[in-house]
């Protein structure tokens, strides 16, 4: 395990505040209608576990993978105050491979790693929905981070899952926090 990165993340999770909210992110919120009803989830990279929190709480069996392990902690407890139950994994995913799946559903927040790209796609079960959010490169316009090499070009993601079948695709500036991001939504043919 990388431990300067899982360090660094330790140390942003420290606070008792949740840095990026206890609430899921939007887009999942938005399309929740497609998730269904019983099965089996994941998010990648889940940092403090809004968006698994979310999924256990629509009755999924969620797994939640992060590299650091007070991230994972604050995922355990807003589980608990939220009165769901879910698995979480401490996985640096740079070195260890994604979970075979199959998963119904697939979150990725704010995580970008295009190696994950098949690995995603191969533990998606037919008809599974992927939920995926990363800023582009026109964030920095508004924002020094997330640096370049975390960002994608405009029209980029749309080229990572080529398999599935596209059911949501944007590109916008987020409002008031102007974060620039793409969001995708799509499903593995059944």
């Amino acid at each position: 395990m990388d431990h300067g990165i899982r360090e660094k993340w330790d140390a942003r999770y420290a606070s008792e505040d949740y840095v990026y909210g206890e609430e899921p992110l939007a887009l999942l919120v938005d399309f929740a209608h497609l998730l269904p009803a019983a099965g089996h989830a994941l998010d990648v990279a889940c940092g403090e576990g809004r968006n698994a929190v979310f999924l256990a709480g629509r009755g999924l069996e969620t797994l939640a993978l992060d590299i650091s392990a007070v991230g994972l902690r604050k995922t355990q407890q807003l589980a608990a105050r939220r009165g769901v139950s879910m698995r979480v994994s401490l996985t640096d995913l740079e070195r260890h491979p994604l979970p075979a799946g199959p998963f119904d559903a697939i979150v990725c927040a704010h995580y970008h790693q295009r190696t994950l790209c098949e690995p995603i796609t191969a533990a998606l079960a037919p008809g599974g929905l992927l939920v995926m959010e990363l800023h582009t490169v026109q964030n920095l316009a508004h924002h020094p981070r997330p640096s370049r090499p975390f960002l994608v070009e405009h029209n980029e993601l749309l080229t990572w899952f080529p398999a599935l079948r596209l059911v949501h695709y944007q590109e916008l500036v987020q409002q008031p926090s102007k974060h620039a991001v793409a969001q995708l939504v799509a499903r593995q043919p059944a």
